[in-house]
């Protein structure tokens, strides 16, 4: 499902407005030393849930990963 997403849309260099609009809000936003992370959730894993996470620097995806936590 990520994967397919990140194929058709170009996730890191968007802004974090550009995200919101094709993605909705996210159910989670941290900030750290100024920088943001978005998260997704995908499922509910064995445990924890996955989740899609977008990293932000000055507002524009930097990275992205999918972490279970």
């Amino acid at each position: 499902m990520i994967d397919n997403l990140e194929k058709k849309h170009q996730i890191t260099g968007m802004s974090n407005q550009e995200i919101t609009e094709l993605l909705g809000n996210p159910q989670r936003i941290s900030e750290l030393n100024g920088r943001y992370r978005y998260e997704y959730m995908i499922r509910q894993g064995v445990i924890d849930p996955i989740i899609y996470e977008i990293y932000f620097d000055n507002d524009i995806a930097s990275r992205t990963m999918v972490a279970e936590h």
